[in-house]
């Protein structure tokens, strides 16, 4: 029996590519459940609110991931909320190992990053 954790959530952040996406590949390769998950953080959208373009663009990107995920038998889950509080609450409701995130080096996301972990 393996150590390996076998229930993951892939938490795609700014990187919202399938193919060459290292956090995707890990959290596939140590686990047999993957929930790909996208969380929009009101408070975030709200500090972008005066560049609705690349709101919008975002939101159709992240539209386009869900269609890319249905296509390979999969599926985006979209929480809403703090991202600390709404990702331990889906680990919690699917009984998740892990948090599989990419690497984000803005000082912002290091802070949420740490009240996450």
């Amino acid at each position: 029996m393996t150590d390996e954790p076998r229930r993951a959530i892939a938490w795609f952040r700014r990187d919202l590519r399938l193919t060459d996406n290292r956090m995707l590949e890990e959290a596939t390769d140590d686990a047999e459940r993957v929930w790909p998950v996208f969380v929009a953080d009101p408070e975030l959208l709200t500090r972008h609110a005066s560049a609705p373009g690349r709101v919008a663009w975002f939101a159709a990107s992240i539209r386009a991931l869900d269609e890319r995920l249905h296509g390979a038998g999969s599926g985006l889950t979209v929480l809403v909320g703090d991202p600390a509080e709404e990702l331990r609450r889906f680990a919690r409701e699917v009984d998740a190992d892990i948090v599989v995130a990419g690497a984000d080096e803005d000082p912002a996301a290091v802070a949420r990053d740490e009240l996450v972990a």
